[in-house]
């Protein structure tokens, strides 16, 4: 993950170097390679950026950047999986390239279609571009908001943005200040402030999932949700065996995709439907070459497990079946039992929000870092598609009031399903 930032001031007064290094230099946990900064002709806006090197690992790939004419600048957190087909596309349109990052097709997509090009884009990000010639921003996130952006937006006076809410307690002249009628909230629902766009601090907000802002100078700021889920449902077949079939080939398409990366990648396996999955997935992509090996990491990714021993989060035992039927390796991971609690309140102080359990694994990633992977690939949203929560059939068996739909769910629950 990388760091994003930005200051407008739009007052008329301008941004020092050493006020937007500032606050960009808050989110340098994010991106540890590198940074840079921009300062716009008028000396009002900055744009800053601390980088994480995944893709086009040389300087060439550096943030912010600029495209050819040197009038739209973005800073960029996140990654467009499908880049290599979109990069051949905008060719064909007459666009040239001179580095092989994602970061330059967003910015020669946005060119090419304006606010469309949020359609093209199949990832995850949040990323600000702004117009020199026009004097404008443009700022977006991901269809289900897997990338933050968290800003801060005082009409005719102030605009800055940032990934962590963290940042802006280096914003000059901004008070950091605790809502406490939104602490409630997010004690409630940890998910409520998220849906509506609200942080647990005052005036500064979070740009929701799937949409963008729009501003310039003169005008007030414009947020439009540019995506809804229910304009873009797909007809399914009736027939459970062709939904299957379906299914299966987004699913390893999905896993195929992500292992798009100039580094390594790490697997971890908590034994889960979820991790299992893509572990499986991933393992059988490259056993039979179903992606182009120029676009694969040399090393075939390791598996990384957790292991909690004598608690009941413990699920090694179910890990270890599938790290045997597929005869590899994996790494263990154990708790720092000795610096525990400080390392949990460093990263519930990292995340910034009020969430329904502890952040444990901020530990895990760590320990994958410090053996030499930057990138993971996790099983975080696949319970939800397999429905590997148990919870999960038994109120879809409680809702239904067709027998066959229960017997249905009760065959997939418990059945093994391979994905090989």
């Amino acid at each position: 993950m990388c760091g994003i930032s930005g200051i407008w001031r739009l007052n008329g007064r301008s941004v020092s170097y050493d006020e937007i290094t500032e606050f960009n230099n808050t989110l340098q946990h994010r991106g540890p390679d590198g940074y840079g900064v921009y300062i716009a002709k008028n000396t009002c806006l900055a744009l800053g950026h601390r980088r994480l090197s995944i893709i086009e690992l040389s300087e060439a790939g550096k943030q912010p950047m600029h495209d050819e004419e040197a009038n739209l600048y973005i800073t960029y957190n996140g990654e467009i999986y499908n880049f290599p087909e979109l990069r051949d596309e905008l060719k064909q349109n007459g666009h040239q390239f001179k580095t092989q990052s994602d970061t330059e097709v967003i910015l020669a997509a946005y060119k090419q279609w304006g606010k469309e090009c949020l359609y093209k884009f199949n990832g995850m990000w949040a990323f600000v571009i702004w117009d020199e010639k026009n004097e404008s921003l443009f700022a977006a996130r991901d269809r289900f908001g897997i990338k933050p952006l968290y800003y801060v937006y005082k009409p005719e006076s102030l605009f800055a943005f940032a990934s962590e809410t963290i940042a802006f307690s280096k914003l000059k002249n901004f008070n950091k200040l605790i809502d406490s009628k939104n602490i409630s909230h997010a004690i409630s629902n940890s998910f409520y402030l998220e849906m509506v766009g609200n942080t647990i601090y005052q005036s500064i907000q979070k740009l929701k999932a799937g949409s963008y802002l729009y501003l310039q100078n003169t005008k007030s700021a414009q947020v439009h949700q540019w995506w809804h889920t229910k304009d873009h449902l797909t007809s399914v077949p009736h027939e459970s065996k062709k939904q299957e079939e379906i299914f299966k080939e987004l699913f390893y398409d999905s896993c195929r995709i992500r292992l798009r990366s100039d580094v390594n990648i790490g697997l971890t396996l908590s034994g889960g439907l979820d991790s299992s999955s893509i572990f499986a997935a991933v393992k059988e992509i490259y056993r039979n070459e179903l992606a182009d090996k120029k676009s694969l990491p040399i090393e075939e990714p390791q598996a990384f497990i957790a292991s909690f021993p004598g608690t009941g989060m413990d699920e090694k035992i179910y890990a270890e079946e599938v790290i045997n039927y597929y005869k590899t390796k994996a790494n263990y991971i154990y708790p720092e039992i000795e610096n525990l609690p400080e390392l949990i309140s460093k990263a519930i102080i990292h995340e910034d929000f009020i969430y329904k359990t502890p952040p444990v694994a901020h530990t895990i990633y760590r320990s994958i870092n410090k053996m030499g992977i930057k990138v993971s690939l996790d099983g975080h949203g696949s319970d939800e598609l397999l429905y590997g929560y148990p919870w999960m059939i038994r109120d879809l068996m409680l809702i239904s009031k067709s027998g066959n739909f229960i017997k249905h769910f009760k065959n997939i629950f418990y059945k093994k399903i391979y994905f090989c």
